[in-house]
């Protein structure tokens, strides 16, 4: 079953000349102030943050507040660029809490960045020639610091509590398991690699690289001590709020394992050959019925109370583009949505488990394009259309006939729309790989972060400035910064910290 929701014409939006802007996500736990127990072991001394001076504010500075901060002076996003951290105010402005000292990797002129938001502290690391990470709450203080030479560090996973893990990527391709508290005590474990954050006992999901198969993947406690999962995985074990989800082939039928230290629950999701297509962090996963056949069927799982929900795809569309080859996308909202076209029209689609299968079409329906992606959160979704060609089959479009529906736009767009307020208007986002550079929605999606101005050379962006836009306001974006470079643009560069 398929119905739509009307939007309002599209607003083209105003392009601005200056710097560019970031995102928000709900409320920020204050960090405690009583430093964690520490799990038994020794550990050596933290590392002695070094201090950098803050840069002052960008100006012009707007007055209106914006993204639902309380204030002009609450920092609602985390955005590295060039050799700087940055932390966004709610006005656009934004000041520098950290400028990491390591240099590009011998002729490149960028740093590669990751950076993450969680209950109240930001963690980002830097790469280049060598490897620099940084832990701080959001007041913007340095709680911890490592700088490693020759080798990075990767992949930063937070908890709740301000816990840090990460992945110390070595020379010769190894790894070690960081762990930092929130209190700034460091400690490793070699010859893994962390694949989620520390849970409350301080146990951590890790790949062993000394083992193949399912015994590579077990609970790491920082002690050394190792406990294998519950059951084997078929592949590696993904984060869905404070368990780990995978499958297993170690029953009669292939089945959901969703686990945490000490307790694991099974679930029968059907299908002749299931197979895990994506979780979120918000606790949703979403299984392929049939390996190999995407229009066979999908079960949509709330991880925290195992309802499952079966999902077909809307009779009469067939995915095209790149969604051929990936299927439907899950979102943090625990949404399905897919680009879907007949023969004369192609549109997104959305439906979640309150909709118990029945698919709502959003925003616009397109003809005379090759693909179509979607970012969506909160209610909100970005749109883009493509008429380039890429690795994926393009199909024809036929010529409507009198009777045929007509579609509403042609050709390449990027297009926001909310429908809960009829919101459906143009975004000057700059798009490469077929998707918006850096765009992120905050979690209630009434804030975007994009890059806009500037152009596509090559793949990457040029020139473009970091944009904030408040969806409902049907106001303008406001800049934030420049971007230093194609890295900056990376969707992994940005954290929202509300």
């Amino acid at each position: 079953m398929t119905k739509t929701v009307p939007v309002a014409s599209s607003v083209a939006l105003l392009m601005l000349a200056a710097l560019a802007c970031g995102e928000v996500s709900g409320p920020e736990k204050e960090p405690s102030s009583t430093p964690p127990a520490v799990p038994s072991g020794t550990a050596p001394a933290a590392t002695t943050p070094s201090s950098s001076p803050p840069s002052q504010p960008s100006a012009p500075v707007p007055s209106k507040v914006l993204c639902g901060a309380q204030s002009h002076s609450v920092d609602v996003l985390a955005w590295a660029d060039g050799h700087d951290l940055y932390f966004v105010h709610g006005d656009g402005s934004k000041h520098s809490v950290h400028t990491f000292s390591i240099q590009p990797l011998q002729g490149e002129t960028e740093l590669t960045f990751n950076v993450v938001a969680r209950g109240g502290f930001v963690a980002a690391t830097a790469g280049g020639g060598d490897g620099e990470a940084i832990l701080l709450n959001d007041q913007g203080k340095v709680i911890w610091q490592s700088v490693t030479k020759g080798s990075w560090l990767q992949e930063p996973q937070l908890n709740d509590a301000g816990w840090l893990v990460l992945r110390h990527a070595l020379a010769d391709g190894s790894g070690t398991a960081v762990v930092v508290s929130s209190d700034g005590t460091e400690r490793s474990v070699p010859s893994i690699s962390p694949i989620g954050h520390a849970f409350a006992d301080g146990q951590f999901p890790a790949f062993d690289e000394k083992q193949e198969g399912s015994a590579a993947y077990s609970w790491r406690h920082l002690d050394g001590s190792v406990a294998p999962l519950a059951h084997p995985a078929d592949d590696q074990p993904s984060l869905s709020r404070d368990d780990i989800v995978y499958m297993t082939s170690d029953t009669p039928k292939t089945q959901l394992v969703t686990e945490r230290p000490g307790k694991a629950t099974t679930l029968a999701v059907g299908g002749d050959s299931p197979s895990l297509a994506s979780v979120t962090r918000s606790g949703w996963a979403l299984v392929f019925t049939s390996v190999g056949n995407l229009s066979a069927g999908y079960t949509l799982v709330d991880t925290t109370t195992q309802a499952a929900t079966p999902i077909s795809l809307p009779s009469g569309e067939r995915s095209f583009g790149m969604r051929t080859f990936y299927g439907p996308a899950l979102t943090e909202s625990g949404e399905i949505v897919i680009p879907l076209r007949d023969d004369h029209t192609a549109s997104l689609f959305r439906t979640d488990a309150a909709s118990k299968g029945t698919w709502t079409k959003i925003g616009p329906t397109f003809a005379g394009i090759t693909t179509m992606s979607a970012a969506a959160n909160g209610g909100t979704y970005v749109v883009e259309t493509s008429t380039e060609n890429g690795f994926f089959q393009s199909d024809p479009w036929p010529a409507a006939g009198p009777t045929d529906p007509k579609a509403e736009r042609t050709g390449a767009a990027t297009v926001i729309v909310r429908p809960a307020k009829n919101v459906a208007r143009d975004l000057d986002a700059i798009v490469t790989g077929f998707a918006p550079d850096a765009l992120t929605l905050s979690d209630d999606g009434l804030c975007i972060a994009y890059v806009g101005g500037g152009s596509a050379d090559a793949g990457a962006n040029v020139g473009g400035t970091l944009r904030l836009l408040e969806v409902e306001n049907g106001g303008a974006p406001i800049d934030v910064g420049t971007l230093s470079g194609a890295s900056a643009s990376a969707a992994s560069s940005l954290a929202w910290m509300r």
